[in-house]
């Protein structure tokens, strides 16, 4: 093994201030290569994309340059706080806080067992290195299945598509040797969260490779930032996406433009999907769908042409009706074209911290985990290690002995993300015991009995990436150990998260392993100790990544995919019976909005927040939720932009301020997701802030295996409010990162 150049801190020290740390911002899944300054004052005075780093290569986006005012707002936690009985919070020592829960959590286990304990991630703790194995580790020795996570609203249809299908063991072709990729539901130069696509740098990438060629496919109800660059874009009627895929699918099969080798040798059920998918002629595709049949078949030709590319779907899809079916059909597309990495081809980014292992072109079987026990509430199994977070709310409600009664919220806001949020309140608020690790009063902590603030990135050890997720989201093998830049605020008592799980195990008297190694239940691990027996099987050694904290590109020995173990005949699964059957349900549908409905809500991403953490993102809250419509559907509406509307789901009714915008498809609504605070505290009608999340059923439109409701394309009645408009000005308020084509 060589290195490649001196990318690493100790060449690029001398160009740095003494006040200079290379950093890297983890707010989502770019993990952008940053400088912070020190100020005079000990805290970060300025942050900038770092131009030398080997992952980012200088870019960095609004929400990561304005983490500082997240950091040093005022409105943060620096103190764990209890509530009171009058409903109120005070402050509390650290290992006080930590006595009272432990004795809470004790009581509940040894009164109802450990499954009456669950724990609720949310999005900070995927981008932190060992949470995401320390969690699930703790809860195995506390001996609870009851994981949530916010991965089971927005991703789980991936693990769905895989655990039915099967996947292939050497992964698909790459973004950078791509000749196409087809994009559904998904903005990546916003949210720079689609995997495999464009996590970093985004739009810089896009164009280099635009200009070499690069076919792109969007589809999308909306010409989102992405969908402006596309050579193809499709833009049809919210909801319809199985219809579209469908009618790719028919065309490509119809008229042999699939991968016919591929497809002999490596997939099942071809001629029985073949026959489900014949009704999906491009006339109707074309009717169903609001598009025309000459588009459908530009995007089917490009896409099948093509020698290397691949096709993915994001929130769009995942978060939308049939969403499981989405994934399948995206996933079938790639499969009949054969978008895999095959025997020979060499691997670029093997991973840096990812433990060696022979990469296969073979297919790995679909296992299925939600067939076996253990089972939820409401007879959901378990995908990827976790129970669907749609099914939370039940599993906390429901009358019975075996309910959740004590839930641990880290990093998460539950009470705006998950579905139907009068509902998850109402379970929120009715557990015996709610703890959250959070940094600012959420929507979720301000029902906790207790809070407790953990240290923000740039004050925690860290790395840019955990292992097996770094191959996914580099195109090259770099790495970095990140030291923490600055101490947290002088007087505060702010926690590592991790620190949390090692307290609670050692006054509960769990023994506790992480990563299959136990820990000293005497004396608290360090940052490092933790990652030392995370990364003990790396690639890179733990001691040689510390050397680089600056970051850097390693070269190994090429890792060429192997051909496939002797008797390996797995197959892609197709076509399985359930698949076929919700394209059945599907068929069974219509296009049509039902009465009294206008329009179709669909979700969307702003550049300034990510997801809920509009604290952590910006600093700040705009106070609104805007609703986009097109300029002609306002003219329809007799409302100018400003105005407010009334937007009915049939579960209930919100005010928006409108905001015109061209790029949303007509008989649309397009409105950004995981807003606002508790939809019935004081002053919640007022602040035109929500969260879509209360237009959400979980009585309706649910996906059979993971539970996951139909939260985007959700039909609503839209109307002229009779209510005052709250200033003379409304739609001046929304910032630039929440304009249209910002």
């Amino acid at each position: 093994m060589t290195d490649v150049g001196q990318t690493g801190a100790s060449a690029r020290k001398s160009t740095l201030n003494a006040d200079d740390v290379h950093t890297v911002c983890r707010l989502c899944s770019g993990r952008c290569g940053m400088i912070a300054t020190r100020g005079e004052d000990g805290r970060i005075a300025r942050l900038r994309g770092d131009p030398e780093h080997g992952h980012s290569r200088g870019y960095a986006c609004a929400k990561g340059l304005n983490f500082i005012a997240g950091m040093d707002s005022p409105r943060r936690l620096l103190q764990p706080l209890k509530r009171m009985p009058d409903g109120s919070f005070t402050p509390i020592d650290l290992e006080t806080a930590l006595d009272e829960i432990a004795e809470r959590l004790g009581a509940i286990r040894e009164a109802h067992g450990p499954k009456a304990i669950g724990l609720f991630s949310g999005t900070p703790p995927n981008f932190n290195g060992v949470l995401m194995q320390l969690m699930p580790d703790w809860m195995k020795a506390l001996g609870s299945p009851f994981k949530y996570s916010t991965a089971t609203i927005d991703q789980s249809s991936h693990w769905v598509t895989a655990s039915r299908m099967g996947y292939w063991d050497a992964g698909k072709h790459r973004f950078e040797d791509s000749e196409v990729i087809l994009l559904l539901g998904c903005n990546p130069l916003v949210s720079m969260a689609a995997y495999y696509v464009l996590t970093s740098n985004p739009a810089k990438r896009l164009k280099a490779a635009r200009a070499g060629g690069l076919k792109l496919i969007v589809i999308d109800p909306r010409r989102s930032e992405t969908a402006r660059h596309a050579d193809c874009f499709l833009q049809p009627i919210p909801g319809q996406d199985v219809a579209l895929l469908a009618g790719m699918i028919n065309m490509i099969l119809a008229r042999g433009w699939h991968d016919a080798g591929f497809c002999e040798t490596y997939v099942d059920g071809l001629d029985a999907l073949r026959q489900t998918l014949a009704p999906f002629t491009p006339e109707y595709v074309a009717e169903r769908c609001g598009i025309t049949a000459q588009d459908l078949e530009t995007a089917a030709k490009m896409f099948s042409h093509a020698r290397r590319g691949f096709a993915h779907t994001g929130t769009g899809g995942s978060m939308g009706p049939f969403s499981n079916l989405v994934d399948h059909l995206i996933e079938v597309l790639n499969a009949i074209c054969g978008r895999f990495r095959r025997a020979g081809e060499s691997v670029p980014n093997p991973g840096v911290l990812s433990a060696p292992r022979t990469i296969r072109a073979q297919v790995r079987p679909a296992v299925r985990p939600w067939e076996s026990e253990p089972r939820n509430r409401t007879g959901y199994g378990l995908i990827m290690g976790e129970f669907p977070s749609g099914a939370m709310a039940d599993d906390i409600l429901l009358p019975g002995e075996d309910r959740v009664r004590a839930l641990i919220v880290d990093g998460g806001n539950p009470a705006v993300c998950i579905p139907d949020q009068a509902k998850a309140v109402r379970a929120l608020k009715s557990l015996e015991l709610l703890v959250c690790i959070e940094p600012f009063m959420t929507a979720t902590a301000s029902c906790a009995d207790y809070i407790l603030p953990p240290k923000l990135m740039y004050e925690r050890i860290d790395i840019l990436f955990s292992p097996g997720g770094e191959a996914v989201h580099a195109a090259t093998p770099f790495g970095q150990y990140l030291p923490a830049v600055v101490e947290p605020p002088a007087g505060s008592q702010v926690i590592d998260d991790w620190y949390f799980y090692w307290a609670m195990a050692k006054r509960l008297g769990l023994q506790f392993e992480f990563a299959g190694v136990p820990l000293d239940m005497d004396t608290p691990p360090t940052p490092d100790d933790l990652l030392a027996i995370y990364l003990r099987n790396a690639r890179i050694p733990f001691d040689e990544l510390k050397r680089y904290p600056g970051g850097k590109t390693f070269e190994f020995e090429d890792v060429i995919v192997q051909p496939a173990e002797e008797g390996a005949d797995h197959r892609l699964q197709l076509a399985p019976d359930d698949v076929l059957e919700e394209l059945r349900a599907f068929q069974a549908t219509t296009a049509d909005l039902p009465a009294p409905f206008t329009h179709r809500q669909v979700v969307r991403r702003e550049r300034g927040v990510v997801n809920s953490q509009t604290d952590l993102s910006d600093g700040r809250g705009s106070g609104q939720t805007p609703a986009y419509l097109h300029p002609a559907d306002l003219t329809a509406l007799g409302v100018a932009p400003g105005d407010l509307v009334d937007i009915d789901s049939g579960k209930h009714v919100v005010q928006a301020v409108t905001v015109a915008d061209e790029t949303v498809r007509q008989g649309t609504v397009s409105i950004t997701h995981c807003r606002g605070g508790l939809p019935d505290e004081p002053g919640a009608a007022s602040r035109l802030e929500f969260a879509t999340s209360l237009f959400v059923r979980t009585d309706q439109n649910v996906e059979a295996v993971n539970a996951m409701p139909m939260m985007t394309s959700i039909p609503v009645r839209v109307t002229r409010s009779d209510a005052v408009k709250t200033t003379a000005n409304a739609s001046q308020e929304l910032t630039e990162e929440t304009a249209p084509g910002a």
